[in-house]
């Protein structure tokens, strides 16, 4: 069994957040290449090999109603589709693209030009799609223990 860091990538943190506040959602924000799909920097391609090892902690958090994933990308709007619909086709499924509707403006904070999120995986900010996907999949195994299964 590998033993891991729950506290990477903030998720133990923020889900017990959100528990004791009694927010909601928790939402995760994923860059789509380089964290999803590899880069391959050609026009109108939403990305290259697809990382397996995303399907399934995707695929479970996509199955739960009390979280939110937020496709962050560049891309034009067609290769947002086209994304989109090969990752529903996996069972992956994304509630907003480069927003998040969910959370308003309030008097401490102006969500206008950086919307709010809980977990940011990008691989920008040294997500790396081969080491850390598996990471994942344990760090939500340990958290949900006998309410994680993993669906092909």
């Amino acid at each position: 069994m590998m033993i891991v860091n729950t506290d990477l990538f903030n998720i133990k943190r923020s889900w017990e957040r959100k528990d004791q506040k009694g927010y909601p959602y928790q939402f995760w924000c994923i860059d789509c290449h380089g964290t999803l799909f590899a880069n391959n920097y050609v026009e109108g391609s939403f990305g290259g090999a697809f990382f397996e090892e995303c399907l399934h902690p995707l695929r479970f958090l996509s199955n739960r109603q009390d979280v939110k994933l937020i496709l962050w990308t560049s891309s034009h709007r067609p290769v947002i589709d086209n994304a989109l619909e090969f990752l529903r086709k996996k069972g992956i499924f994304f509630d907003y693209v480069n927003e998040n509707p969910d959370i308003d403006n309030d008097k401490l904070c102006d969500f206008s030009d950086k919307f709010y999120f809980d977990v940011l995986l990008d691989d920008k900010a040294g997500f790396d799609p081969k080491r850390d996907w598996p990471i994942i999949n344990q760090i939500l195994k340990e958290i949900f223990q006998a309410g994680y299964h993993e669906s092909n």
